[in-house]
């Protein structure tokens, strides 16, 4: 859970201090949440590319619509410790 990170961990693991941590956000939530964001507007920018890149008739959209949902469930798999949030 993102409740057991700590900035110290997340620091070390970025490279830098917990005071430049703190410089962009207020806590360790404030930082997942931009996180989550981030991962959203991705997911978005995916699944519009296959719906407007799909024909949505007959066989094709039966694909399409297998296509979508596929890369739905990847997105959460890839995804999940943060979405959970």
């Amino acid at each position: 859970s993102y409740r057991d990170l700590k900035v110290v961990d997340i620091a070390r693991e970025a490279g830098t201090s917990p005071a430049t941590f703190y410089q962009y956000f207020a806590d360790v939530e404030a930082a997942i949440l931009v996180l989550a964001d981030e991962m959203v507007a991705t997911g978005v920018e995916r699944f519009a590319d296959l719906v407007t890149a799909n024909s949505w008739k007959g066989k094709a959209g039966y694909e399409g619509a297998e296509a979508l949902a596929g890369a739905m469930l990847d997105f959460w798999d890839e995804h999940l410790p943060v979405l959970r949030v």
